[in-house]
């Protein structure tokens, strides 16, 4: 009997407790010992447990009776989420073009900005009702995205309301940059259940306009804080997002953003992300060594009253490329394997008017049934929250294991999130 290698274990050395939290099923419990633990083994702190505190522990697969039982239960709940059939994800690129022009965007690779003309649009709609009737999901998440989806509005429209007419319970979302706010549309797209929006704001104002310019060279923060304040004031139960898009010019100047949404009264939460290099271009200012940045902006942020998930921005037991049901659809009505590489022939996939053929189930499973795991992963404690990194970043050649960045970065978030405690080796 030990201890999962999958439970990520805390020493409160002060008041002799384990403070324990498993990657898998994110079951949470702190065990006291009357006794001081400095200096002793796991070995012996088992020993001590009594009966009813081992079963508790192995409910929650805390602990198990051999390292092969640990690793295999892994795959079968890794297994079981690829191929789930609860929900089914939609990610839809209405177009590729759009009205800002960020250096950094993963659909810089992309030269023809094509937009989805009305005979894909049809075949997309035809395709989501279909996988519907044939999965039979608990529900459907359709997201939007482009380019902009926003300039072509009444495309998402009438994607929405031929979904609504044929399936139920479903969770639309769109990613935006936020520069659109004619209100007659976007109330008709509330009306039709469009209500989480995630919103690009990618520092104070000085940075933020530098980053993201609109295509006569102009800056876009007031015209997103003025749409933001809209949102507030005439759509409060629309559930918004702001995103920070981390690189080399902006981290340093966060609170600078944080204070500024304060000022304006800006009351969504934030969430944050680094900025990746796409395959064709290395961007210059992309974090490479991250350090305890990720850390420092989140507890920085929580002092401003924000509150984040642990490990929400992490992979959990297998990335969106490896899930039979998670669908990146291409403007040109392609399926892409990963969303990074929309419009790059490498990861395209079937024409979703194949649905259901041979053809298109073996395109799927090129990907699905990628081992993307290097052989040091299968001893790894965090490859439930890594699946063996981001395959897409290996096949551009710029791939770094994310262990320590997890571990000094991560870890401690979730230590502090479930124990207010730092990690302790």
């Amino acid at each position: 009997m030990h201890f999962s290698k999958f439970a990520v274990i805390n020493y409160n050395l002060q008041k002799n407790t384990l403070n324990i939290f498993h990657l898998i099923n994110k079951s949470v419990i702190s065990v006291a010992f009357d006794f001081e633990i400095k200096g002793k083994s796991n070995e012996y702190l088992l020993e001590q447990l009594n009966s009813d505190q081992i079963d508790s522990l192995k409910n929650l697969d805390i602990i198990c009776e051999n390292k092969f039982f640990d690793y295999n239960k892994y795959e079968i709940q890794r297994e079981m989420y690829k191929y789930s059939d609860k929900i089914c994800r939609f990610v839809i690129h209405l177009n590729y073009d759009c009205n800002l022009s960020c250096s950094y965007c993963y659909q810089n690779v992309i030269n023809k900005k094509i937009i989805m003309n009305d005979i894909t649009l049809n075949q997309v709609n035809n395709f989501i009702i279909k996988v519907k009737r044939k999965i039979k999901p608990e529900a459907l998440d359709v997201c939007f995205i482009g380019g902009e989806p926003t300039l072509h509005s009444e495309k998402i429209l009438q994607i929405m309301k031929t979904i609504n007419k044929n399936c139920n319970n479903i969770i639309y979302s769109i990613v935006t940059n936020g520069t659109y706010g004619n209100k007659r549309i976007l109330k008709k797209l509330f009306k039709l259940g469009l209500n989480n929006f995630m919103i690009t704001l990618d520092g104070p104002q000085k940075i933020h306009d530098y980053l993201r310019k609109d295509n006569n060279n102009r800056g876009s923060y007031q015209t997103i804080i003025r749409n933001l304040k809209k949102m507030q004031q005439y759509f409060p139960g629309v559930n918004v997002s702001l995103n920070c898009n981390l690189n080399q010019l902006n981290y340093k100047y966060i609170e600078e953003l944080l204070l500024d949404l304060r000022e304006k009264q800006i009351y969504y939460p934030i969430m944050y992300s680094f900025v990746i290099d796409t395959k064709a271009k290395k961007n210059q200012n992309t974090i490479s060594n991250f350090q305890t940045i990720w850390k420092d902006i989140h507890q920085l942020s929580e002092r401003y009253g924000y509150q984040f998930q642990p490990f929400y921005r992490d992979t959990y037991l297998a990335c969106s490329l490896f899930q039979k049901n998670n669908y990146t659809i291409g403007a040109d009505g392609y399926l892409y394997a990963c969303i990074e590489a929309v419009g790059i022939p490498q990861y395209k996939q079937s024409h979703v008017n194949l649905y259901g053929s041979e053809y298109f189930n073996i395109k799927q499973a090129e990907f699905i049934e990628i081992d993307n795991h290097f052989e040091v992963c299968m001893d790894c404690q965090l490859l439930p929250i890594c699946d063996g990194g981001c395959l897409y970043q290996k096949n551009n050649k710029n791939f770094k294991c994310p262990l320590n960045d997890l571990k000094n970065n991560d870890i401690d978030m979730a230590l502090n999130y479930y124990f207010g405690e730092k990690n302790v080796e």
